[in-house]
């Protein structure tokens, strides 16, 4: 990563795996374009790339009360 150019440097989020594990700063949409996390072997690259079943259903309530409010207005409309 260190041959990457400054100006790419700056759209990317870059961490490394134990960063990325552990407490860091939130991806900023405003601010990068891409999050890249550096890993050493398959494994790690596996535990980013995989979503789990719970987060799958953690994001679900969110989503459902947002579809809820958008059929609302347009039952509205």
């Amino acid at each position: 990563m260190e041959r990457f150019p400054d100006a790419l440097r700056q759209e990317l989020h870059i961490l490394t795996y134990r960063e990325w594990q552990g407490d860091h700063e939130p991806f900023d949409y405003e601010r990068h374009l891409l999050q890249v996390v550096a890993v050493e072997h398959i494994v790690q690259a596996a535990e980013i790339a995989f979503i789990y079943d719970e987060e799958i259903e953690s994001l679900q309530p969110p989503f459902v009360a947002y579809a809820d409010r958008v059929a609302e207005q347009l039952g509205q409309i």
